[in-house]
């Protein structure tokens, strides 16, 4: 009879875009981290867009409460979105969309820049490379040009996620070790049109989420047995289409929802509170109350956790 203790089972977390919903992952780190629960403690963790930016903070040592506090700090416009582009910037970009035909000025393709955002992670983290941080990190970006998933982590993991298997065979995924911090969270959450495309090491880099919304597999590339999954839906869902941005924001869920729901069922606890779908993307000041719901709907699903890690 072997006698040997079984290897503990190793615990990631994927956390998935959503603008401002992300203090609902805030939240869930919270209920499992505050348990007591060693076991309950993430050591490896993902993300895309928002979803990036709270894993680096965590991956870095910096506390769930203390992410809620931060954000509550933060101005939208000033430390997080950085300047909007000049009246020339915004021109030539929409000059060069309608006259095709004529040369373009070179520039960045999207109206703000989100560079305050990179030095911010890095500031407050305390780490400007990614092997500085604490636990296994990876984050999601979109190759844009080609329609690849980057998966962005530091140089002691880049090999453990080239040889990982597949699991969405069909999206051709590369491997990125960026040259900070800052710069991967800003190219996962780089939202197309809205913030700069990120160029990098020849990759033209925008938001994660077109690529892996809830990066589930990444996690579990990295080396997690067991996964939890947390979505933030997509965009906000409007029940009544009043005005034109309405129909396009509800077309975009339509069209994302079975990727979402598709990389949810690789997970082992999949978590995405009900009517997450109706919150804004945008409005920090509801940061305490999704903080709460995330806190709460974890909680609710300890119990089944701890038997997957029993």
């Amino acid at each position: 009879m072997n006698m040997q203790p079984q290897a503990r089972s190793r615990l990631g977390i994927a956390l998935g875009g959503g603008g401002a919903r992300g203090f609902l992952h805030a939240g869930v780190l919270a209920a499992l981290v505050e348990d007591g629960d060693s076991r309950l403690t993430p050591q490896y963790v993902t993300g895309t867009s928002i979803g990036s930016l709270v894993a680096a903070l965590y991956a870095a040592g910096v506390s769930p409460r203390r992410v809620l506090e931060l954000g509550r700090e933060v101005t939208w416009l000033g430390d997080v979105v950085g300047k909007i582009a000049t009246v020339k910037d915004a021109f030539w970009d929409v000059a060069g969309r309608v006259f095709p035909f004529r040369a373009r000025r070179p520039g960045r393709a999207g109206f703000l820049s989100n560079e305050s955002l990179g030095e911010w992670v890095m500031s407050v983290s305390g780490c400007r490379s990614l092997d500085e941080l604490k636990l296994p990190f990876a984050a999601v970006a979109t190759e844009v040009r080609r329609g690849e998933r980057v998966l962005m982590c530091g140089a002691a993991h880049a090999d453990k996620l080239r040889a990982a298997p597949r699991v969405t065979p069909s999206v051709p995924t590369s491997v990125l070790v960026p040259e900070s911090l800052g710069l991967a969270v800003r190219a996962s959450a780089a939202v197309p049109s809205v913030f700069a495309v990120i160029e990098t090491q020849g990759l033209a880099l925008v938001d994660g989420g077109f690529a892996e919304q809830v990066p589930v597999a990444a996690c579990r590339a990295l080396g997690a047995d067991i996964v939890i999954g947390v979505s933030l839906g997509i965009v906000e869902v409007f029940p009544q289409i009043d005005l034109p941005h309405h129909a396009l924001a509800n077309s975009f869920h339509i069209g994302m929802r079975p990727a979402i729901d598709a990389a949810l069922a690789l997970a082992d606890i999949a978590i995405e509170p009900q009517g997450i779908e109706h919150a804004s993307v945008v409005d920090l000041g509801a940061a305490s109350r999704l903080f709460e719901m995330g806190f709460a709907v974890m909680k609710e699903r300890l119990d089944d956790l701890r038997g997957l890690l029993s």
